[in-house]
């Protein structure tokens, strides 16, 4: 922690941070120019207290929550049981990466990144990882090329009456973590 990052395990404790940084960085990445009637229903669903209490809950979610000087920044949440729709080998999902604007560039993406496949190795057996992506965001399959993930294919997703592309990528082996 000479950096001033801790990573950490989610707990329920967690609960208001993650909706919290969970909003803020969906609405950021995905809707900069505005929220829709139905997107907001969707993020009201996807970031309820039900909802993320439910992941916090689970014995096949876990957490993990990045702190930089005592302040909650970003978190991952990865899934197991949870098959890739192009290749049944696959079930562990990295199911969210999300940092804070203000504190993305200062390599906490990466660490929280790395404490999570290094959990679905040592806690669930997992010696590969999935997970789906905007195909707009090249800053982002960027940064997931870096850490050993390659594109395994596509799937087209409908959402507030847009057609997008979402590519799907999967880790080349457990040694890529």
């Amino acid at each position: 922690m000479e950096d001033g990052i801790l990573i950490r395990r989610g707990t329920e404790a967690d609960l208001e941070s993650i909706i919290a940084i969970g909003l803020s960085v969906w609405v950021d990445t995905y809707s900069p120019q505005g929220l829709s009637l139905e997107v907001s229903q969707y993020l009201g669903r996807k970031f309820s207290v039900h909802a993320i209490t439910a992941l916090l809950s689970s014995d096949d979610c876990a957490f993990f929550m990045a702190e930089k000087e005592g302040r909650v920044v970003g978190y991952t949440l990865l899934k197991r049981h949870v098959i890739c729709p192009l290749s049944e080998d696959l079930d562990v999902e990295v199911a969210t990466l999300y940092v804070l604007r203000g504190a993305q560039g200062l390599g906490i993406g990466g660490k929280l990144f790395r404490t999570g496949l290094e959990f679905a190795v040592s806690a669930w057996g997992s010696d590969r990882c999935w997970l789906r992506m905007s195909a707009k965001n090249s800053a982002a399959k960027k940064f997931y090329a870096s850490h050993g993930f390659e594109l395994i294919g596509s799937i087209w997703m409908e959402f507030d009456g847009a057609q997008s592309e979402n590519f799907l990528l999967a880790s080349k082996s457990h040694a890529a973590f």
